[in-house]
């Protein structure tokens, strides 16, 4: 089962990438790290991979979803803080 954690963990796509700090970050008991994050205001979900960058989900789990539901586009990120 995935929890949400406090703070949201920095993660890049490809070597190379800068560093994004996505809207919410999720682990669970096996250390499986998925981020919500936003692109072009539209969410997307971003699975860790083993060599340690992301890469967009094709699916959403019920945890992820029920975070989703908490979020906004205009959150925190958005506005620049």
């Amino acid at each position: 089962m995935y929890q949400l954690l406090k703070e949201p963990i920095k993660y890049r796509l490809y070597e190379g990438d800068e560093f994004s700090t996505p809207l919410a970050t999720l682990v669970d008991d096996y250390g499986s790290i998925v981020h919500i994050d936003e692109d072009d205001h539209c969410f997307v979900l971003v699975h860790m991979q083993e060599d340690g960058f992301g890469k967009w989900a094709n699916h959403w789990f019920q945890e992820a979803v029920d975070v989703l539901k908490t979020l906004s586009l205009y959150s925190q990120k958005e506005q620049g803080s």
